[in-house]
């Protein structure tokens, strides 16, 4: 609150003609300034809360659908996915219908819709409601 003291001075000596402001009207300026801040802050948690939870339902109703086609729920994922070659991972990517139509199209398109693994992976069903 150094800074509010020293705006508060500068703005007297220049505005109100070299008026010196007293301590005690500077506490209560101090004193308004925190509860400002602190009711801005309170106001922004919360709206940050919001977009918070906002982001996660997002997150969640956008993984949920099929990343193909886009219409439908995704409830299978590729088998044979891969993060950094070590650990396996299932990416929920497609609904039945373009799971079906992967696995039975070209070789060279059957493969993970995300990441493109393929390593001879196939479709599993996954209960994308859960």
């Amino acid at each position: 609150m150094a800074c509010l003291r020293m705006v508060a001075q500068d703005f007297a000596e220049k505005e109100l003609d070299g008026i010196e402001i007293s301590p005690e009207v500077m506490d209560i300026l101090e004193d308004i300034a925190m509860q400002m801040l602190s009711s801005e802050t309170q106001l922004l948690h919360s709206k940050i809360a919001e977009l918070q939870d906002e982001n996660v339902n997002l997150r969640s109703n956008q993984l949920k659908q099929c990343l193909i086609c886009q219409d439908n729920i995704a409830e299978y994922m590729w088998s044979s996915c891969c993060n950094n070659q070590t650990v396996r991972v299932g990416h929920l990517t497609a609904c039945k219908s373009c799971a079906d139509t992967i696995a039975n199209g070209p070789v060279h398109f059957r493969c993970c819709p995300l990441c493109r693994a393929s390593d001879s992976g196939f479709w599993l069903r996954v209960d994308a409601r859960e």
